[in-house]
């Protein structure tokens, strides 16, 4: 996998406008001053943005029902001999995704 050339690090939205992602941007004008291929990449990863952003609803959902069935063959090995509680898995993940697709919603 290659490394990726879009720019780093938290983006921002001030006013509907991209301002950019490097600490120094305060305004439009900075975030224009990338090179071609940085624009170019970034250009790319927003356009597939909806895309991943539908892969990731259905990765979200997916893992929901997977953590839930597992969780659920934990449970039915439950038995008057066994000494504690099955180890769970959390759902911190699946809620990180969830937030994640709020934000990009603008929740």
């Amino acid at each position: 996998m290659s490394e990726a050339k879009f720019t780093k690090g938290e983006w921002q939205v001030v006013n509907g406008i991209f301002v950019g992602s490097r600490p120094h941007d305060s305004n439009i004008l900075d975030a224009c001053c990338i090179n071609h291929d940085e624009a170019r990449a970034n250009a790319l990863l927003i356009s597939k943005a909806p895309k991943m952003y539908e892969m990731l609803e259905s990765v979200a959902s997916e893992l929901y029902m997977l953590i839930d069935e597992v969780n659920d063959q934990r449970v039915s090995r439950v038995t008057s001999q066994t000494e504690s509680e099955p180890d769970y898995h959390d759902m911190q993940t699946l809620h990180e995704i969830q937030q994640l697709l709020k934000e990009a919603r603008g929740e």
